[in-house]
């Protein structure tokens, strides 16, 4: 695990600012100001970070993110272009992770990455996630994860591989968002028809990993 990253993704900006002023945010304006200062400055400190070590980062061009997503061992099983525009929806997979992205500005940059898994270990072991517990296997933890990463996609999955073990099976499958920005825009939009049509055009073998894992 690469420490510099850690502590610059955990960074909270106005935490930080409270502890130097002694003052609560919403009290007092010059700790906002603190806070603002320290923000910018951490938002340069953890691209510099994220560039150096081959990792994903906000406003990262669309092209670059695949590119280390495919260093990662990533593959593309999916492409749309999204509705009324120039940029794409993609689902990339690799054994046990789901990791789907679309691009913004004409396909320029990444509007948003998110990757979906199962993961067996101790649970300081996953990084900013979103999920639960589903059960114990081999004495240890079994979590059902999604992760936002336009920032450290790299980091997290060394993370996890580093502390325990991403389950290449599924034993509950985390809650899937394979919407593209467009589709909230349409009223009456139906999230489980969207979803069920694209996991429908998926790879057999990935279609299994979704289909038979337990659904809440």
């Amino acid at each position: 695990m690469n420490q510099n990253v850690k502590d610059a993704l955990s960074f909270d900006p106005l935490d930080t600012a409270e502890k130097i002023t002694g003052l609560r945010c919403d009290e007092d304006q010059n700790t906002i100001g603190v806070g603002v200062a320290l923000s910018t400055f951490n938002s340069d400190v953890k691209k510099s970070i994220l560039v150096e070590t081959k990792d994903t980062h906000f406003m990262m061009l669309f092209s670059e993110f695949l590119s280390v997503a495919t260093d990662l061992g990533f593959k593309e099983i999916l492409r749309d272009q999204i509705q009324d525009s120039k940029d794409v929806f993609i689902i990339m997979y690799r054994p046990g992770i789901l990791l789907k992205c679309e691009s913004y500005y004409d396909g320029s940059v990444v509007n948003s990455a998110n990757m979906y898994l199962n993961y067996k270990g101790p649970n300081e072991g996953m990084f900013h996630y979103s999920g639960g517990y589903v059960c114990d296997a081999d004495g240890q933890s079994v979590w059902e994860a999604s992760f936002d990463v336009r920032e450290g996609l790299r980091f997290t999955i060394n993370m996890m591989e580093e502390k325990g073990q991403i389950l290449e099976s599924w034993v509950e499958r985390p809650f899937l968002w394979l919407l593209d920005y467009n589709h909230t825009k349409i009223e009456g939009y139906d999230y489980n028809a969207i979803n069920a049509g694209r996991i429908s055009r998926l790879p057999s073998e990935v279609q299994r990993m979704i289909l038979q894992a337990k659904y809440k």
